[in-house]
C-alpha cells in the first residue's frame, strides 16, 4: 500500500512538473518602425504592443541594434494604452536596425527589423494542463482516501 502510495505521488509530482501545452504569453510586439527625420537628426520611432499593461506588468526596456551598437532605452514610459510609441535618435541612419521590447514579467519580444513586416510568430511559455492536474490531484486524494 506504502509502494502505491508513493508511486501516485510521484506522478501527481510528474504532473505538476511537466508541461502539457504551450501556453501564449503577454510579450509584447514590436508593431512597426519607421525613420523620420527631425532637424539634423534621424528618429527612430516604434511602435510596441503590450496588452494589459499596469503598475505592475509592463514594457521596462526597449532594445535597439543600430549595426554593431546595442542601445537600450530603459523605462519607455508612455504605456497608458495597449500601443504606444518610443522613440530613438540614430547615429548612423544607413546601418542596419532591429528592435525588441522586454516586459517585466514575460520576457523578450521577437527582434522586428527596419524594412521588414513584423513577425508574432514563436513566444509563449510552457502552460500546464488543468484537467491533467486535477485528475492528478484526484487519483492522489482517493488513494490517499482508501489508505486509511
Amino acid at each position: 500500500m506504502k509502494t502505491r502510495t508513493l508511486l501516485l505521488g510521484v506522478l501527481l509530482l510528474l504532473s505538476f512538473l511537466a508541461p502539457s501545452t504551450v501556453t501564449r504569453a503577454n510579450v509584447p510586439t514590436v508593431l512597426s518602425l519607421e525613420v523620420v527625420e527631425r532637424g539634423d537628426d534621424d528618429v527612430l520611432v516604434i511602435e510596441v504592443s503590450h496588452s494589459s499593461p499596469s503598475s505592475v506588468h509592463y514594457i521596462d526596456s526597449v532594445a535597439v541594434e543600430a549595426g554593431d551598437q546595442v542601445y537600450t532605452i530603459e523605462d519607455p514610459g508612455g504605456q497608458a494604452t495597449t500601443v504606444f510609441t518610443v522613440e530613438h535618435i540614430l547615429e548612423s541612419p544607413g546601418e542596419a536596425v532591429r528592435v525588441r521590447a522586454h516586459c517585466n514579467t514575460h520576457g523578450w519580444s521577437q527582434w522586428t527589423q527596419l524594412g521588414e513586416e513584423p513577425d508574432d510568430a514563436g513566444g509563449g511559455i510552457p502552460g500546464f494542463g488543468y484537467a491533467a492536474t486535477l485528475i492528478g490531484l484526484t487519483v492522489y486524494l482517493l488513494a490517499a482516501r482508501r489508505r486509511r
